[in-house]
């Protein structure tokens, strides 16, 4: 389970590297983090071998629901977005983005994905 932790989180390490961002794990504290800021939250469920999972990547520059929440029951930590980061993200481009780093780390072909 955490070699599958890590290797979602890696899909996000490697889209933000095209975006020429620099984004990394902080040891205990699931997500991708870029420098002391929160990017990407990763939640996992696995049942009867079977496992759903969910990464959050905080996309767009409104970040203002997090101020009523603990994200992931963290205290003090400060949400980012790409949007933020980089200015404007088209949404198609990073879909198509993650998907291609998904599949390569995890060797499965996207269904209805270009080869």
């Amino acid at each position: 389970l955490h070699a599958y932790l890590r290797d979602l989180e890696q899909v996000v390490i490697e889209l933000c590297a095209d975006y020429g961002l620099t984004a990394q794990r902080n040891p205990g504290q699931t997500g991708v983090w870029i420098g002391p800021k929160k990017l990407a939250s990763i939640g996992v469920r696995a049942s009867s071998w079977v496992t759903s999972h969910g990464v959050a990547i905080n996309y767009g520059p409104d970040l203002s629901p997090f101020q009523a929440i603990i994200p992931c029951g963290l205290k003090g930590v400060e949400m980012v977005s790409l949007t933020q980061l980089c200015g404007q993200v088209v949404r198609d481009e990073l879909e198509e983005r993650f998907c291609r780093h998904f599949s390569r780390i995890f060797q499965r072909q996207m269904i209805g994905q270009p080869q």
